[in-house]
């Protein structure tokens, strides 16, 4: 697999990760 592609990828999952922390931070979880 390509370095740039995989690094691309690993960008991606911190972003969506950071993004759902965001929403359960709004979100109430009770």
């Amino acid at each position: 697999m390509n370095d740039e592609l995989l690094r691309n990828q690993e960008k991606k999952e911190k972003q969506s990760m950071a993004y759902l922390h965001a929403i359960r931070g709004m979100i109430p979880c009770e």
